[in-house]
């Protein structure tokens, strides 16, 4: 533990990767994007007596209002430049006739999975009109920071349709262009890192654009912990078998520098108050915190170590910001608006701005939403990923951290079973059961993996069936079924500790309430008892090591899998495929890969209440998770070499170390099942690396004879290091 101190130059691309080695533009130019799009499909539906047309087109998906033409849309995510906003948007496109007379099916409003569902209804306006629908052919969502950068994003439309005729069109292709005009400097989030770098290449469509961006231009202090954690003072002393010091040592044996801030240090320290008491409460202090870790200490993974029960003072020992969510009718349909405040714990992961432009009691409300009309008041681009261990006791904190350990430490082959459950929803036609839904991410899933499956639909099951399975071995439950504050896949939240399983699961659940970490429920009421995920996190020894559920509503789609808990929930498993298996980072790329259609309706909704209960940094195991090996060579800097300014300048046979004057670049060679490679001087942590060529610029002081070390790590935890002695003088 530690104590605080106070052109036109085009760049080109088709659906898909960017082209390679497009140069980036200057402010004074423009940004050219091109989209392609195959021809869509035409196909027929009958909903109570009325026959519609579902268009769909590959690479796409659909979006569109409630009550507005279910048409296909497609992404775009623009890296502006340094120091830029865009003052131009324009796209543009030739567009061909598919036919008149069609009726195209209208959007569905989502609907509580608790509540009965109306049909799809159109909007007699907007049946009603003879212009095209979309009336543009793109929707501006708005321009956030993601670490400095900062990404444009925006809807591309490439199907559209005139009610009034039936008439249809597509575009075979789309061009953006975006002119930039100066907005001022660079962000203060700006760290000039490569890991940074890659984060945003990875997100947009013009990743050559990030050359424009320069080197590091913060955290320049010796200080680096990527992993912190925040909690009370009480709870940091621990007092249980296990401790937050077991859990920062279990880390930093993995490479990872870490380190704890009491919340009493953060509230205390006048460096973090706001210069407006509504913006100088407790979230508000700990976010600002934040910022500063983020900014000075490189760090990216932080855990709210705290539970948050508004209505217990002594409990609520990291609050959590509400935001507030209702767009066009979310969501209970076109009739009637439900409006929510939804614990949300992104607010302490997107650190650009305040999330309340308006100064209103509506914190992440939408632009239309806003008074002052213009951008988006939330943050929705992570600079940290973020997971609360919603613990207020010592005996729970040594829970979760002896369960945090011991999943990062296990190689048993019970990680290979899966367990897909869905109950009967009550719905119309598919969307009648988690089945359908569940389905589908089964599908998404590496082969490795062992799938079971409890399905209504199927055959009846009950409780007893659903803990045998837990009890004898599941790694990851997936869910989509009725569920409370207190309740969830047909059990109590109590019925965690008749579990006697030691081989701890994952829980995804798109169900309502049960991850309502202030024990809220129906209207504005709370429980003494914490809620469901609460019980299998913290407060067993057995159940479960993290889970990600709602903290209000789960919402549903009449007819359809394509609801916006089921968006998320793929795109969470899309991340673990693609490699981002840290469950607080696969959490927030699930978000960021749907904020696109953020402010359709649901999704703003979705995107708050879907909170990760369990370490950010633990990474969920896969096909590589049993003993798979790793080998790491340290090329740079070479024996007999002498570097000055990062420059070789010399090599001598007889001169058995690196002689190193000024600061010098680091690379390690490594193979294998490689998660990532650290950088060590003298023990003490430099830099994590997790994509090849794996390189950092140390500009560590020293003057003499030192040792550097590089450490790469598989996923189950096995390492290889090689270090060397060096001469250093800087």
């Amino acid at each position: 533990m530690r104590t605080l101190a106070v052109c036109l130059i085009l760049a080109v691309m088709t659906v898909g990767p960017a082209l390679a080695g497009i140069p980036p533009v200057s402010p004074e130019q423009k940004i050219s994007l091109s989209y392609t799009f195959e021809m869509p499909t035409v196909t027929t539906r009958t909903v109570e007596g009325t026959a519609y047309h579902l268009v769909d087109m590959p690479d796409t998906e659909a979006a569109g209002a409630v009550g507005h033409p279910r048409l296909p849309a497609h992404p775009a995510y623009v890296l502006l430049p340094p120091g830029t906003r865009a003052a131009d948007i324009r796209v543009t496109g030739e567009s061909r006739w598919l036919g008149d007379g069609y009726r195209v099916m209208p959007v569905a409003a989502p609907v509580l999975l608790s509540q009965p569902v109306s049909p799809p209804r159109p909007d007699p306006r907007a049946y009603a009109s003879e212009s095209p629908l979309p009336e543009e052919l793109h929707t501006e969502i708005g321009t956030y920071g993601y670490r400095g950068y900062r990404v444009l994003v925006l809807r591309l439309h490439p199907v559209r349709y005139v009610p009034a005729n039936g008439s249809l069109c597509y575009h075979p292709r789309l061009t953006v262009t975006v002119e930039v005009e100066d907005s001022g400097p660079v962000s203060p989030l700006y760290r000039g890192l490569a890991g940074d770098r890659r984060l945003v290449q990875n997100l947009v469509d013009n990743p050559a654009q990030a050359d424009a961006y320069g080197t590091e231009a913060s955290g320049t202090g010796e200080e680096r912990y990527p992993y912190v954690i925040i909690t009370s003072g009480e709870l940091a002393r621990g007092g249980g078998n296990y401790s937050f010091q077991d859990l920062m040592d279990h880390w930093e044996a993995r490479g990872v520098n870490a380190t704890l801030v009491t919340t009493e240090e953060i509230y205390g320290n006048p460096a973090y108050w706001g210069a407006r008491p509504r913006f100088n409460d407790r979230p508000a202090r700990i976010r600002n915190f934040i910022r500063h870790a983020y900014s000075q200490w490189h760090t990216d993974y932080v855990l709210l170590a705290g539970d948050a029960d508004v209505d217990n003072r002594p409990e609520n020992i990291v609050p959590a910001r509400r935001l507030f969510a209702a767009c066009v009718g979310l969501p209970l349909g076109t009739e009637e608006e439900l409006e929510g405040y939804i614990p949300a714990d992104v607010y302490y992961a997107g650190l650009d701005g305040d999330f309340n432009a308006d100064r209103d009691d509506r914190w992440g409300e939408n632009a239309s939403g806003n008074r002052r009309g213009t951008g988006d008041e939330a943050d929705l681009l992570a600079e940290v990923w973020v997971g609360r261990a919603c613990v207020d006791s010592p005996r729970e904190v040594s829970n979760f951290v002896g369960k945090t350990i011991a999943y990062d430490t296990t190689t048993d082959d019970y990680l290979r079973r899966v367990l897909m459950v869905g109950e009967y929803l009550g719905f119309e036609g598919v969307a009648s059961w988690g089945a359908s839904h569940m389905e589908l991410l089964e599908d998404m899933l590496p082969d490795w993996y062992t799938v079971s499956t409890l399905y209504e639909r199927d055959t009846q099951w009950d409780t007893q069936d659903l803990v045998a399975l837990l009890d004898n071995g599941t790694h990851m439950l997936h869910h989509l079924g009725h569920g409370w504050t207190t309740y969830a896949i047909k059990m109590g939240a109590r019925d965690a500790q008749y579990l006697s399983n030691r081989q701890h699961f994952f829980i995804y659940s798109q169900t309502c309430l049960a991850g309502s970490f202030d024990n809220w429920y129906p209207d504005e009421n709370y429980y003494e008892q914490d809620c469901f995920a609460e019980a299998f996190t913290v407060e067993a020894e057995q159940g479960a090591f993290a889970a990600i559920m709602n903290s209000r509503y789960g919402l549903g789609r009449h007819n359809s899998t394509d609801s916006p808990g089921q968006r998320y929930h793929a795109a969470f498993i899309q991340a673990l495929a693609d490699g981002y298996r840290e469950m607080g980072r696969a959490n927030q790329l699930s978000k960021h890969s749907n904020l696109w259609r953020v402010d359709d309706n649901g999704m703003r909704w979705i995107h708050y209440e879907a909170n990760l209960l369990g370490d950010p940094l633990l990474a969920v195991k896969g096909p590589e998770s049993q003993g798979e090996q790793v080998e790491v060579e340290m090329v740079r800097p070479a024996a007999g070499t002498l570097y000055i300014q990062d420059e070789e300048a010399g090599h001598w046979a007889r001169l058995r170390r690196p002689l190193i004057l000024g600061p010098v670049t680091l690379e390690a060679r490594a193979e294998g099942s490689v998660e990532q490679v650290a950088f060590y001087l003298d023990g003490r942590l430099l830099a994590i690396d997790t994509e090849a060529p794996y390189t950092w610029i140390c500009e560590q002081r020293g003057l003499g004879r030192h040792m550097l070390t590089a450490v790469a790590t598989a996923p189950d935890g096995t390492t290889a290091s090689h270090g060397m002695e060096v001469w250093l003088f800087n």
